[in-house]
């Protein structure tokens, strides 16, 4: 998972004195899908300027006069979340080439599981490569698939479809426009905006404020297998290079990744929504589990639903609602601390106690026994710190609704989850996991419940990847040893 964004504006409008400031507002609500480091790409319809480095947004990019004083037409930016290669300024993307047609510059959000077999193959044909990064090898790929020659890039894109099972939705920028494409399962989200005088190309939608309220021609999903190229008069050209496939959208953007304002793959109901219903969907299956009595010994024994921020929020308020349970935020989150998930290092247990504080007070009244929500577990460890810490605030009693179903195998499309290692749930049965974190009660939805959620949602659950549930993931050939 990594943020990608792309800004043009038109070359005779007028509106390219704010481009840089409109760029780095939207560049923002990116941040969440990558905290590592982040880069940018620009011109002004002459040379390509890349800037990079390690941290957030706000860090890389403090001072942004410079950039201001080259007048920039296109703009695109990345935020990294590794899922190879170590977070280094080199790893950090845009990634570029220097050639005799000018400066290419290259972001991408996804990833290629055959990315040794198909380095190998480009080495031997004397490619060098600077980093391990799945977006260098794509654009090495495709620029050696092109004889070196911009006339050749839409060929090349094609040879990668066909050649190559991966996941990818990418922006390969040149000086006067830039090339839009989508792998052709569209694992990864990926939007084209028109607003305000700028074609606007994203990983979410949540870039826009008033995204529902753009018409719908103003839209466009770019579709899977599809080539679009765009440049400074906004003329947009769209080519479908190969044959759509049957889509296998990434299931873990609704659940954990998205943000909450965000319609994902075409949906008609934002993410938050999307979580929400999963809570309903969590409670609607309790209630079919126990009998009346068993119910409202349940609805006694834990007193308070509470979400585990901020992912956990909205599936709490669904299961709160469906069980007509009290909903009290009993979990204060540190805004300034880094995703845990994404988080590269091995102290996670540290990380979750910087992260999250118990409000101690609220379980020294009556209100002393929780249902805690969570969208996941994966591996167990940050659960049962954060669970270690509820308990020494004074519950009695401790609960976990998960609003997915069992983690059992890795993925290697862009969550760093590479092999199954770790993963709790490929190891211990939900008991056995209950046990491990040392609470009374947990339960997991069903892989019926979320397809039924996808579907209320409007989009068809036969649509999706579940691979990370089922160790079943279609046409990729994913290998874990």
């Amino acid at each position: 998972m990594c943020g990608i964004l792309g800004v043009i504006a038109n070359k005779f409008s007028g509106n390219s004195n704010n481009l840089v400031s409109t760029f780095f507002e939207m560049f923002h609500m990116v941040q969440h899908r990558g905290q590592d480091s982040c880069g940018i790409a620009y011109s002004n319809g002459g040379p390509v300027y890349v800037e990079k480095g390690i941290g957030f947004i706000s860090q890389v990019f403090a001072d942004t006069k410079e950039i201001k004083g080259d007048k920039p037409l296109i703009m695109i930016g990345h935020t990294r979340y590794p899922t190879a290669g170590s977070n280094s300024r080199v790893n950090a993307q845009p990634h570029f080439l220097d050639t005799a047609n000018g400066r290419l510059a290259f972001i991408s959000n996804g990833d290629v599981p055959s990315y040794q077999q198909e380095r190998k193959v480009l080495e031997k044909e004397g490619v060098e490569f600077l980093s391990a990064n799945n977006g260098e090898l794509i654009l090495r790929y495709l620029y050696f698939h092109a004889d070196g020659k911009i006339a050749n890039l839409e060929e090349a894109i094609k040879k990668l479809m066909l050649n190559v099972k991966a996941a990818y939705s990418s922006i390969l920028m040149i000086k006067d426009r830039i090339y839009v494409f989508r792998d052709p399962w569209g694992v990864r989200p990926m939007t084209i905006i028109k607003k305000d005088g700028y074609i606007i190309v994203s990983s979410e939608t949540c870039v826009v404020d008033d995204y529902h309220l753009l018409p719908k021609e103003n839209i466009l999903e770019v579709k899977p297998g599809s080539l679009t190229t765009i440049d400074l008069k906004h003329r947009i050209v769209t080519t479908q290079l190969v044959e759509p496939q049957t889509p296998q959208h990434c299931i873990f953007e609704q659940i954990y990744l998205g943000d909450p304002s965000s319609q994902l793959f075409g949906s008609a109901k934002q993410v938050f929504t999307f979580r929400y219903f999963l809570g309903r969907q969590w409670g609607q299956e309790l209630k079919v589990e126990l009998t009346t009595a068993e119910l409202d010994q349940f609805i006694t024994d834990f007193k308070m639903i509470t979400p585990v921020p901020d992912s956990g929020t909205p599936f709490a308020h669904g299961v709160a609602t469906e069980l007509g349970m009290r909903f009290r935020n009993a979990i204060n989150k540190n805004r300034y601390i880094p995703r845990t998930f994404i988080n590269e290092s091995g102290d996670r247990t540290r990380m979750i106690r910087l992260k999250f504080r118990v409000l101690m007070d609220i379980f020294h009244t009556e209100d002393n026994t929780m249902l805690g929500c969570d969208d996941s577990i994966v591996r167990g460890t940050t659960t049962r710190s954060l669970m270690n810490m509820i308990k020494q605030a004074g519950a009695k009693k401790i609960g976990m609704a998960v609003s997915c179903p069992p983690l059992i195998s890795g993925c290697q499309l862009g969550i760093n989850l590479p092999d199954n290692s770790g993963l709790i749930a490929n190891e211990l049965t939900p008991d056995e996991i209950r046990d491990f974190l040392d609470i009374d009660f947990l339960r997991y939805l069903s892989l019926n419940g979320l397809k039924e959620v996808i579907t209320k949602c409007k989009l068809n659950p036969d649509h999706f990847c579940y691979g990370c549930f089922t160790g079943d993931y279609g046409p990729f050939d994913v290998n874990f040893e």
